[in-house]
């Protein structure tokens, strides 16, 4: 019997029709940096979308950007280096999910209001953040984030 031998390979997956999912690309480990980095996969080159602003729809790998990081949009959720880890796309879009919203039981009018519900609550952010005594330097750094245009846009067009 052999031991337990850690995967450094990963394969990112689009749910937008949870019975039709879609091979995006592969995700490594890059043990130099302790990071991970994305490949699209051929076909999703061809009919498929940029992650992100950063993650442009092009042939190449994309490395992790520094240390105990990974490419681009993709952020790995338990950095434990087992195989349960969750990788998510930090840079979704409110149309991805919109059309995700079956699975939760909800028709599109339905989404669409809580979609505009949460848009409101993130436009407060900094105000909440000040309440409870974030520093200025860090939410200087969180807009850096949660205001830069990919994402402000979206939810002040929403």
């Amino acid at each position: 019997m052999s031991g337990y031998k850690p995967q450094d390979r990963l394969f990112l997956w689009f749910l937008g029709q949870p019975d039709r999912p879609r091979l995006v690309g592969d995700l490594e480990a890059v043990r130099t940096s302790r990071g991970v980095s994305l490949r699209y996969d051929d076909a999703w080159l061809r009919d498929g979308f940029a992650l992100s602003e950063d993650l442009p729809l092009l042939p190449q790998v994309f490395l992790p950007p520094q240390r105990d990081t990974a490419a681009g949009a993709v952020d790995v959720d338990n950095t434990d280096d087992h195989e349960k880890n969750h990788v998510l796309l930090a840079d979704s879009t409110l149309d991805n999910a919109m059309s995700m919203s079956t699975l939760f039981s909800l028709k599109a009018d339905d989404a669409a209001v809580e979609v505009r519900s949460v848009c409101k609550v993130v436009e407060g952010w900094k105000h909440h953040f000040r309440r409870c005594k974030v520093t200025a330097h860090d939410i200087e750094l969180l807009a850096e984030q949660i205001d830069r245009p990919f994402l402000r846009d979206q939810r002040t067009a929403f």
